[in-house]
């Protein structure tokens, strides 16, 4: 694993097309922005164990079309558009 320091405004890049941005610090979390083609998706990990797990009780209040969610801009799902 790589562990980088970055600041408030910089960024990281991952190959030619992706780009994470820190966007805000806190006391507890940070902000990224993540810049990449909609070919890439992009998931909390999280969120993959839940769309991983074989017991339907344990997708419980999940949207049915994750792409498009209703949860806070922290826990959205993106997807690319078509997927």
């Amino acid at each position: 694993m790589l562990v980088l320091t970055r600041k408030i405004g910089e960024k990281i890049l991952i190959g030619d097309d992706i780009t994470l941005t820190v966007v805000d610090i806190g006391p507890a979390r940070i902000k990224l922005g993540i810049s990449a083609p909609p070919k890439y998706r992009i998931l909390r990990s999280e969120l993959v164990f839940d769309l991983e797990s074989p017991n339907p009780s344990d997708d419980a209040g999940m949207p049915s079309n994750r792409s498009e969610t209703s949860r806070s801009s922290d826990q959205r799902i993106a997807e690319p558009v078509g997927a």
